[in-house]
């Protein structure tokens, strides 16, 4: 799928041509589902709804572990630096930087997060649950990989041809279900890191769109 990027060439894309407002509207809709998901996690506790949508996806019929290994991984801090180390040796040093900003970001407001929530991963709120992904500690909201994938998937989504653009919400979803299948996170975890990378990406593009707002009022100033 990287080779189609064909040498990372932008597509037309409306992620990366709306309006300000527009820009605005998204932020204030991820920055309340960031908002409200990290109010109800920070209670401590894993109320009887989210609980339900929890033991659904963890409950589900045994899938091969490499699979759903692999597939999480899409969200971990290595497939974002071989992305970016792809890039470069593409000679792609643009979007690189820009990976690379975002990422940092991303990670600094999960860790921020997970600080001001302060919420245990459900092997702490749920009994009988043994995480099937090891050597996860820390804690829970929001799920960095989510965030990380979200981040990624919408930074990428101008450079991916048009009929592979459903693969990216539907990488998003993969990992988020599987970090929840794998009992390290609890679904508002997965939601909360959502919002996180969606609030980071919006964040650029709202940067990159007022920025080119004010070169072309400049450029009229001086017509």
């Amino acid at each position: 799928m990287l080779y189609t990027l064909n040498v990372l060439k932008p597509k037309p894309s409306h992620l990366g041509r709306l309006s300000t407002k527009l820009y605005l509207l998204f932020m204030l809709a991820a920055l309340g589902l960031y908002a409200a998901s990290a109010s109800i996690a920070a209670r401590g506790y894993m109320g009887s709804p989210e609980r339900g949508v929890f033991e659904t996806v963890y409950n589900l019929p045994h899938l091969p572990p490499f699979i759903v290994l692999a597939i999480t991984q899409l969200g971990s801090a290595w497939f974002l630096l071989a992305l970016i180390i792809i890039f470069l040796v593409n000679k792609s040093r643009a979007l690189a930087s820009r990976l690379a900003i975002v990422g940092f970001v991303t990670y600094i407001m999960v860790e921020l997060s997970k600080t001001l929530v302060g919420r245990p991963r459900p092997e702490f709120l749920v009994s009988d649950i043994d995480p099937r992904e090891h050597f996860v500690t820390g804690l829970g909201f929001p799920s960095g990989h989510t965030a990380l994938i979200t981040v990624i998937g919408l930074m990428l989504f101008p450079y991916v041809p048009k009929r592979w653009r459903l693969l990216v919400p539907c990488v998003i979803l993969l990992v988020g279900l599987s970090r929840i299948y794998l009992g390290v996170h609890a679904p508002l975890d997965v939601v909360g890191g959502f919002a996180v990378g969606v609030i980071v990406a919006l964040s650029y593009y709202l940067g990159t769109n007022l920025a080119k707002h004010m070169r072309v009022a400049k450029d009229k100033r001086r017509a």
